[in-house]
C-alpha cells in the first residue's frame, strides 16, 4: 500500500484568510472613525450628520467576501513556500483596486444608503495597508513555523549536474521554505554529489519504487538534455503516485512549450 500523505498546507492558508477578513473589518472601521470622528473633520467637515456604524459594518460583509474571493481567484490562499512578499504587495495593490471599484459600482447601484466616497477612498488606501501588514506577519510566522520543522515537505533530487547542486545547497540553506530533501538519484546509478545530509538512493528508474514506499511530496528534477529520455519515463512512471514534479527547464523547450514556471530561490521550475 502508498504510504499515506498527512494534510499539510492547511494551516498557512487558514490564517491567511482570517488574516485578510480581520484586516478587511479593521480597514472599514478605521476608515469610519477617521472620516467622522478624527481631527479629519477639520479639514473635510461632516456636513449631513454622522450614519450609523451597523450600515459601514453591513458594507463590510459584502466587501470582505469580494476581496476574499478574488484573492482566491488569483491563488493567494496557498502557502507561500518561495513567494517573495514585495510580489504579494503589488498584487494586493492591483486586487484590491479591482474589489474597490466593483464595490464602489454596487454602492452606486444601492439606493438605500448613500456611503460617503472619503470612507471608500480611505478604506482602499487602508485596505491595503492593513492586509499587506496581516500578510507580512502570516509570513514571518509561517518562514518560523517550517524552520522548527513543522509541515515540511518530503523532496528528492534527482539528477547530479551542476545545478542539481545548487538546488540542494539552496534549500539546506533555507530551512524556511519547509522542504526536507529525503536524498538523490542519478541517471547512471552512480552517486556523483558529496551532499552531506542527502544519501544517494539510486538509479532514477529506482525513484517510482521510493515514491511508493516513502512519502515524497516533490520530486525536483534537474536533468541534461541528452538525459531526457529518462525524463518521460521517470513521468511516465510516476503517474498517478500523488507526488508533484518540478523540473529545471531546458530554455529552447520552454519557449517553446505552454507550460507553468515556479521559482525556488531564482532557480525556475516547470
Amino acid at each position: 500500500p502508498m504510504p499515506q500523505h498527512h494534510r499539510k498546507d492547511f494551516l498557512i492558508p487558514l490564517l491567511t484568510v482570517v488574516s485578510d477578513i480581520v484586516a478587511i473589518e479593521a480597514a472599514f472601521l478605521f476608515s469610519y472613525w477617521l472620516r467622522f470622528y478624527s481631527p479629519l473633520t477639520s479639514f473635510a467637515p461632516v456636513t449631513l450628520g454622522i450614519p450609523p456604524l451597523d450600515a459601514y459594518v453591513r458594507g463590510s460583509l459584502v466587501v470582505a467576501p469580494v476581496w476574499v474571493f478574488l484573492f482566491n481567484s488569483r491563488k493567494m490562499y496557498s502557502a507561500r513556500r518561495n513567494v517573495y512578499f514585495s510580489d504579494e504587495f503589488f498584487a494586493i495593490v492591483r486586487l484590491v483596486t479591482i474589489g474597490m471599484l466593483i464595490v464602489m459600482a454596487a454602492a452606486f447601484f444601492y439606493r438605500a444608503f448613500s456611503y460617503s466616497r472619503l470612507v471608500f477612498a480611505l478604506l482602499g488606501l487602508f485596505g491595503v495597508l492593513f492586509i499587506s501588514l496581516g500578510r507580512f506577519v502570516v509570513m514571518k510566522f509561517e518562514q518560523y513555523w517550517y524552520a522548527h520543522g513543522k509541515d515540511l515537505k518530503h523532496v528528492i533530487i534527482v539528477g547530479t549536474n551542476a545545478t542539481a547542486r545548487r538546488v540542494y545547497s539552496n534549500v539546506v540553506a533555507n530551512p524556511s521554505l519547509g522542504y526536507k530533501i529525503l536524498g538523490y538519484f542519478s541517471v547512471n546509478g552512480i552517486g556523483e554529489m558529496d551532499l552531506t545530509h542527502a544519501p544517494f538512493l539510486g538509479r532514477i528508474e529506482k525513484v517510482p519504487d521510493f515514491v511508493k514506499e516513502h512519502v515524497v511530496d516533490i520530486i525536483l528534477v534537474s536533468l541534461t538534455y541528452r538525459e531526457h529520455p529518462q525524463l518521460y519515463e521517470l513521468v511516465r512512471d510516476c503517474e498517478g503516485l500523488n507526488t508533484e514534479i518540478m523540473m529545471v527547464p531546458d530554455m529552447l523547450e520552454l519557449m517553446t512549450s505552454g507550460m507553468r514556471i515556479k521559482e525556488l530561490e531564482g532557480i525556475p521550475f516547470i
